[in-house]
């Protein structure tokens, strides 16, 4: 049985509930549709792209849709784009291209260092659009081929020779066989 301690299925529930009545705070009508629409189908399994897993996404991963979503939406919208259906390449490139030159920060102002997880769940999101179309008989351009995903590897971690020299005396077999009597 899986523990949920950090009541992400709690949390896309109410989610859930609150704007399935209200719509998503801070959106236009269309853009808040449009990204309700998306979770739902996400939850449900529909219209997944041809290459991924079948059937619904896990609540960490709707709670991270709703979230990244919502705030990829908002930021078009101060680009002039109210309407996520309508967004052109030229409009999401450069939110993208903002947020890896570190034009567009985080709220604690620093630069993003995983913009390239933002770009992912945008292609995620086109890429359904455009299936969901594609259903009804209409074909919509990928506006997603050219956007990079990949970001900068992390900063190596490393230990230093004193603090490994300190925690090696938990490590041995001497104070291991005192634990297991």
């Amino acid at each position: 049985m899986k523990v949920d301690v950090y009541k992400r299925k709690e949390r896309f529930l109410n989610w859930k509930s609150r704007v399935q009545e209200e719509g998503i705070a801070g959106l236009t009508k269309d853009n808040s549709s449009i990204v309700i629409r998306y979770v739902l189908d996400m939850e449900a399994g529909r219209n997944t792209a041809n290459g991924s897993a079948k059937g619904g996404r896990s609540y960490p991963r709707l709670c991270n849709l709703t979230q990244r979503m919502t705030w990829i939406a908002g930021m078009l919208e101060q680009r002039g784009v109210t309407d996520l259906r309508n967004c052109t390449e030229k409009a999401a490139a450069d939110l993208f291209s903002d947020m890896e030159r570190g034009e567009v920060l985080t709220r604690d102002g620093k630069p993003y260092k995983s913009y390239g997880d933002y770009v992912r769940v945008f292609k995620a999101f086109w890429h359904w659009w455009m299936k969901v179309n594609r259903k009804e008989g209409h074909a919509i351009p990928d506006i997603t081929e050219d956007m990079r995903s990949d970001t900068a590897k992390p900063k190596f971690v490393y230990i230093t020779k004193d603090r490994l020299d300190h925690m090696l005396p938990y490590f041995s077999d001497e104070r291991s066989e005192e634990h297991t009597s």
